[in-house]
């Protein structure tokens, strides 16, 4: 990394327990100046096309006065957004955010990004990566916020719709596999079965949480059946695949995890017992999509496992960092994956070709079809799609799983993904699962204390900023941060040396709770690698920081 100590700092952003400089998009040799000098331009202009293409659909919408209205409010949205990215681009400074009436139950709190750029005057190329970047987002919501038509409008559903359809492949082939793990350990009676054993567990628990990291399907093709010789061969046979995965994470913790947090852990076979007697696991998410779907597996086999009795998780509350997970993303994908026949119909060529419903969704030349289906792919006029209004997916119910005939295409994969889907419809209702604000809040509704994650300081002021949170936090037996961001906010986003101590990195929040960060490398900031770490990984990969080919696993421990 290079030496950014001579880089405008604000003075708000720089942590009082350390020296360490935050890192600066003024450093031209950091990701930080290429992302604000190429991405968040591309980014906006993104959103931009999002809002075109959304009023072009629009235009095919049964309420025709209403959608003329809604597009022509589009222009002017359209409006402000290029003045951000004219502004950005020219290194203009930050401006306050402003709130309109109309935004006013929206859950951004404008307080401390207002104070700070009000105070300091920062501009876009001399302001501390970390809180310019939450800036952009945040300008972002309000100008959605502060508007009459579109307050439900994620600009980047588009893109998490279609990257959770491209995945439908290994959505399915998971679902298979994992549904066979989970049935197994919910039919056996015996908690010293092959499936429930301390061996076996720890040695799903190593899978499912790597899977959990990158977020694929590598190597799980193993774990479909669960004989004392299949357990041998995941912790044999595949050793070398094994291997040549861990290399890619510079610094893993997993074991410890395991060790450490889940195998002291008593194992209850009733539910009555578990609900009572068993730990809670927090998952404070990452993207949507197919990482979600990962997450929720392996959230999934947590609670087959005995130990745990409910997974809580965190999202956003408002669209951010393009893929960050919101409450109406959580509620599409489970809602979508109740009829994946209709709704991967047509996709990645290995989809069934015929809607279980026998309808056709017809869509005008040119636009994507997403914009006249429902989250279940059957045919809604263009104002009623997940796309153009989130609030049109409502929370999924058990009635929603009622019996339903077998797929027509006798695809076990299909059948695999719909009695998955079930579940975690029964694991919401029973509160096995369990969103950390309302699984039916309307997008950029106030979060309680779940607002903090769309501040822009780091997690180690947590303590002074959101203490209901970490209170929280605390009564969880671990708490998991998925991703990038969530793993530059544990470590305050700061220029440490990578041989930093992960707990050294954390700050204060240090001791506060059982943290595990799950991440791959697409930031500057990388801590806890062990001496000479960095300099054999730069040697075979320059660009080993931010292309997301590596990756840390690291674990703190409450005191």
């Amino acid at each position: 990394m290079s030496a950014a100590s001579n880089a405008p700092v604000l003075q708000s952003q720089q942590p009082p327990w350390t020296e360490i400089k935050p890192a600066s998009t003024a450093d031209k040799e950091s990701f930080a100046y290429t992302s604000c000098l190429s991405r968040w331009p591309t980014i906006l202009t993104g959103v931009i096309d999002s809002l075109v293409h959304a009023s072009a659909a629009l235009a095919y919408a049964r309420n025709a006065q209403l959608a003329q209205e809604r597009i022509d409010e589009a222009k002017a949205l359209i409006e402000s957004i290029s003045k951000l990215k004219h502004d950005l681009a020219r290194d203009r400074p930050l401006e306050p955010i402003v709130h309109s009436s109309t935004a006013s139950s929206d859950g951004l709190d404008c307080r401390h990004y207002n104070a700070v750029v009000e105070a300091e005057h920062p501009t876009w190329f001399r302001a501390s990566w970390l809180f310019a970047e939450c800036h952009l987002y945040a300008t972002l919501r309000a100008i959605f916020a502060n508007s009459i038509h579109w307050q439900n409008f994620d600009p980047f559903a588009l893109q998490k719709l279609q990257t959770l359809k491209s995945s439908g492949k290994a959505i399915r082939t998971l679902a298979n596999t994992v549904n066979n793990i989970i049935t197994a350990a919910a039919s056996s009676k015996d908690i010293e079965s092959v499936t429930n054993s301390a061996e076996g567990q720890k040695a799903l628990f190593l899978e499912m949480a790597t899977m959990s990291l990158w977020g694929n399907a590598t190597d799980l093709s193993l774990l479909t059946s669960l004989s004392y010789a299949d357990i041998q061969a995941l912790q044999a046979s595949s050793a070398e695949q094994q291997q040549a995965k861990a290399r890619f994470i510079l610094s893993n913790d997993l074991e410890r995890v395991w060790d450490d947090v889940f195998a002291p852990l008593p194992t209850f076979s009733s539910v009555e017992e578990r609900k009572e007697k068993g730990v809670r696991v927090d998952v404070v998410l990452d993207n949507s999509g197919f990482e979600l779907y990962t997450d929720l597996l392996f959230a999934d086999w947590l609670l087959s496992t005995g130990k745990v009795r409910e997974v809580v998780f965190h999202p956003k509350n408002m669209p951010w960092f393009v893929s960050d997970v919101n409450p109406s993303d959580f509620r599409h994908i489970i809602t979508a994956l109740l009829s994946p026949e209709d709704f991967f119909l047509g996709e990645d060529g290995t989809a069934a070709t015929k809607s279980s419903s026998g309808a056709v969704v017809e869509t005008p030349e040119g636009i994507d079809p997403a914009y006249f289906a429902d989250a279940r792919g059957r045919p809604c006029s263009p104002s009623a799609s997940y796309i153009i209004d989130s609030t049109s997916v409502t929370p999924p119910s058990v009635s929603d799983i009622a019996p339903a005939p077998p797929s027509s295409s006798g695809d076990d994969e299909m059948e695999a993904l719909k009695s998955t889907a079930a579940r975690w419809v029964e694991h919401l209702d029973s509160g096995r699962f369990r969103l950390s604000m309302p699984l039916d809040a309307e997008l950029g509704r106030r979060a309680g204390a779940g607002d903090f994650w769309t501040e822009p300081m780091g997690y180690s002021e947590m303590e002074k900023y959101a203490p209901d949170l970490l209170a929280d936090l605390q009564e969880s037996a671990l708490v998991i941060f998925k991703g990038d961001l969530n793993y530059r906010k544990l470590t305050s986003d700061l220029n440490w040396p990578s041989t930093t101590p992960f707990n050294t990195a954390l700050g204060p929040l240090a001791g506060q709770a059982n943290i595990l960060a799950l991440r791959t490398c697409k930031a500057d900031v990388c801590v806890g690698l062990g001496e000479g770490v960095e300099e054999k990984v730069k040697a075979e990969d320059g660009k080993w920081r931010v292309n997301g080919k590596w990756a840390v696993v690291q674990l703190s421990l409450r005191t």
